[in-house]
């Protein structure tokens, strides 16, 4: 018979004390990459975003009806071609079929996603889905290794403030906050395989940058709202911890 929770058996010390010393152990540091689309770039900044991947297709054709896209090849010689670029049919709504169509495909993938809408209508969500990438340790601290030296800085009740936590952007810079992330036209070849990953998933959108933040167990992110200015209107933005 199973036993109920007051009778459950209490654990022993030593698997106690195995615990205690697992969460004592286990690496507490974190890197988050965000991806998202801007509108347009920002005037004054020169933008390298080919300089991401030549393996990551370009700007989705604004036309999604003819579901075509302008893809650079890999080489030296690079040339643009028209192909086929499939948005898994009403995926190019984005909204509701954009959240449901993902989740499908990473069902087949054998993923376990999981949706939580934010609104009525359902054209705001949240698409969970762990282990999606599970990166070794070994190209975790590849990964580590490449944050910049220095925290930014950002405008802060009228004054300028260190963020507390390292941080950079790859292909596309970012303004907040009153300054203005310049990217790196080089980045880590962990962010450049991510990035090309997600392209092969969302086919709709092309994400040419990443703002990528490393943070040790006494960084940490401040509630905040995020410049809708900076962001397309309806595209997903996705985050890989």
């Amino acid at each position: 018979e199973q036993m109920t929770s007051n009778e459950q058996a209490a654990p022993s010390t030593a698997m106690v004390d195995r615990r205690k010393k697992r969460r004592r152990e286990r690496d507490k540091r974190l890197v988050d990459m965000a991806c998202f689309l801007r509108p347009k770039p920002i005037e004054g900044v020169a933008m390298k975003a080919e300089a991401v991947s030549s393996s990551i297709p370009p700007k989705i054709s604004s036309s999604l009806s003819k579901n075509t896209a302008l893809v650079a090849p890999t080489g030296a010689k690079r040339k643009r071609v028209e192909m086929l670029a499939p948005c898994d049919g009403d995926m190019a709504k984005g909204g509701l079929e954009m959240a449901e169509g993902l989740s499908q495909k990473l069902l087949e993938q054998g993923y376990k996603p999981v949706i939580k809408y934010m609104s009525k209508d359902r054209k705001s969500w949240i698409l969970h889905c762990p282990g999606w990438e599970k990166l070794p340790k070994d190209k975790f601290q590849v990964l580590w290794d490449s944050h910049p030296p220095d925290f930014n800085e950002i405008m802060m009740h009228g004054r300028r403030v260190k963020i507390p936590r390292w941080q950079q952007a790859y292909g596309q810079s970012y303004s907040f906050s009153g300054t203005t992330a310049i990217a790196n036209p080089n980045p880590p070849k962990i962010v450049e395989g991510l990035m090309e990953r997600l392209n092969n998933l969302i086919t709709c959108f092309s994400y040419r940058m990443a703002l990528v933040n490393w943070y040790a167990p006494e960084h940490y992110l401040g509630p905040h709202h995020d410049d809708m200015k900076q962001l397309r209107t309806g595209s997903p933005i996705v985050s890989i911890s």
